[in-house]
């Protein structure tokens, strides 16, 4: 805490939203013009551990570290930050830091800063805007003093290496280049400058083209945006998409590479730097993912999943994508293991969330009652309009809870499936009879428990006490329909009847129209007519709105 009136209202803010953009940049501008040197440090800590991948700020930290003259927490900055970031500023950041120590090293100290030039090509080299570490890179070599004719074509071999790498690369200034190799070999000899420059002619041209296309791709894309978790405006969608098209290009493989790793290592690296940006959306890890399977780099594709894990773990789409690898290796455990830690989680939250909602609702009442007792102008009328927009919110956490009720509960059935497929049946039973005593299950993992035992193990007769067992709990017209379509498609018309029968009166009379319309949809194409013409006669009883004509010939006509 920097003890500042605005620093206080930054942090209210950011206690509000944690992904306040804004704020995070306020906070950095007032740690840096009022706070101490450790409280700037710390603001630093707190900004890149919620943006990790911003490496710009990374750069800016180690900047600020030299500058109070910490070799040793610049250093620390480079080693945690490096090898995770491909940002091309971070890399220049340290390649300038590495010449600078370097600089009156003699020989020793130049072969550290080549091997610091190669280590940020590898990671960094075919970012489009790589050029300049490129350029800076060639620039060194060509500087090396010489003393003899060997160490003078061992300087020229290396120099046309270089240039022969970038020349094959979609960089901005891959023209420039291109230009400057030209000059580079006519200036040895323009005999053998001919013959080199025709035979890499053909390579520059492909990336000369790609680098076009690539420049108009890249145009909309964010890179050096802060990730946020989606609320799915307009503006995140069409960079999403833009991301896509990026994607898809780079997969097109516009640069026809010939060698297959080299190839991979390219999509690859176009993955990793759209992760970096859409941190929050699984989809992209997942393609990641699928992408490294596709190529059998099944340890690869492991780690990016458990990467998106970490990072979003309430995300369905990549824990199950990793308990499917799991299970084709034959790693049960580890899957299983996934699988409950990943009902834990949800569980967990709807718990935060239910006593989230009870709080508020307390406070809303309490709120309401305060207001009743003002007297004078508009008192109860404001009153009433603050705890209708109350309501309406709690309303609205209240489809929230549903919509992950039903989230725990298909976890719980992709489970329950999961093991069936690995354990066998019987570990499956006693996952759902674990699972089914959740406050926080819906009346899906009866059903699909109920559909396990009759086309898995061909237990009817477990499958309809499955069912029953849920009717216990819930006498929701859904699954009363689902229920009544299982007897039906399974040829139990007596069941069928009486389930019928037993529960129609149970339920509200406009939730109840879809059970009767399965009703008599049944009796109408499978029983005598008498039976249809007493359904549908109970039937309009129940919703005389409907009498227009004959229920039977309407569903007659509708079947053919």
């Amino acid at each position: 805490m920097l003890g500042t009136e605005r620093s206080a209202q930054i942090e209210a803010r950011l206690a509000k939203d944690a992904y306040d953009t804004e704020a995070w940049q306020m906070l950095l501008a007032e740690a840096q013009n009022v706070g101490t040197e450790e409280q700037h440090r710390d603001a630093f800590d707190r900004f890149l551990e919620q943006f990790p991948t911003s490496g710009r700020h990374w750069a800016l930290y180690v900047e600020f570290e030299l500058r109070h003259g910490r070799t040793d927490l610049a250093e620390a900055i480079f080693a945690r930050s490096l090898r995770e970031v491909l940002s091309v500023d971070l890399w220049k950041s340290y390649l300038a830091y590495v010449q600078r120590n370097n600089e009156h090293g003699g020989n020793e100290g130049r072969q550290i800063v080549l091997k610091a030039f190669e280590t940020a090509l590898q990671y960094i080299g075919m970012d489009k805007d790589a050029g300049g570490i490129w350029s800076d890179y060639i620039a060194f070599i060509k500087a090396g003093e010489t003393s003899s004719t060997y160490e003078e074509q061992q300087k020229m071999d290396a120099t046309r290496r270089a240039y022969r790498r970038v020349i094959a690369i979609p960089v901005m200034n891959v023209e420039a280049l291109w230009r400057d190799y030209d000059a580079f070999e006519n200036g040895l000899s323009r005999m053998t400058a001919k013959k080199f420059l025709a035979e890499q002619s053909p390579i520059y041209m492909t990336a000369r083209t790609a680098a076009r296309e690539l420049k108009q791709l890249s145009e909309p894309l964010q890179r050096g945006s802060l990730p946020c978790p989606p609320r799915w405006s307009d503006k995140e969608m069409s960079q999403l998409a833009a991301w896509r098209r990026y994607l898809d290009w780079e997969k097109s493989d516009p640069l026809k590479i010939e060698d297959a790793a080299a190839r991979y290592a390219r999509i690859s690296f176009a993955y990793k730097q759209a992760m970096m940006v859409l941190r929050f959306y699984p989809e992209v890890w997942f393609q990641a993912a699928s992408f490294a399977l596709e190529h059998s780099r099944n340890e690869e594709a492991i780690q990016i999943l458990k990467s998106a894990i970490d990072i979003m773990p309430h995300s369905f789409l990549v824990n199950f994508a990793l308990a499917e690898i799991y299970e084709e290796r034959k790693q049960v455990a580890e899957a299983r293991a996934l699988y409950e830690k990943f009902l834990d989680q949800l569980s967990d939250d709807i718990a935060k969330m239910n006593e989230s909602m009870t709080a508020e609702i307390a406070a809303f009442e309490a709120q309401h009652q305060r207001g009743g007792n003002i007297d004078g102008g508009g008192g109860a009328d404001m009153a009433t309009s603050s705890t209708t927009d109350a309501f309406g919110e709690t309303d609205g956490e209240e489809r929230e809870e549903a919509r992950r009720l039903r989230g725990y509960t298909l976890a719980a059935i992709v489970m329950m499936r999961f093991v069936r497929r690995a354990e066998g049946i019987k570990v499956a039973r006693q996952v759902f009879s674990r699972t089914r005593k959740s406050p926080h299950i819906t009346y899906h993992l009866f059903v699909a428990s109920a559909l396990m035992e009759y086309y898995c193990s061909k237990e009817a007769a477990i499958a309809g006490r499955v069912f029953e067992l849920g009717l216990k709990s819930f006498s929701d017209p859904d699954y009363i329909r689902e229920y009544l379509d299982y007897l039906i498609r399974t040829n139990d018309n007596n069941n069928a009847r009486a389930l019928f029968e037993r529960t129609i009166n149970m339920m509200p009379a406009d939730r109840a129209q879809d059970v009767w319309r399965l009703f008599l949809d049944y009796t109408c194409d499978y029983e005598e007519l008498t039976n249809a013409k007493e359904v549908e006669k109970r039937y309009l009883a129940a919703y005389p709105q409907g009498k227009q004509g004959s229920m039977i010939l309407i569903i007659i006509i509708n079947g053919y």
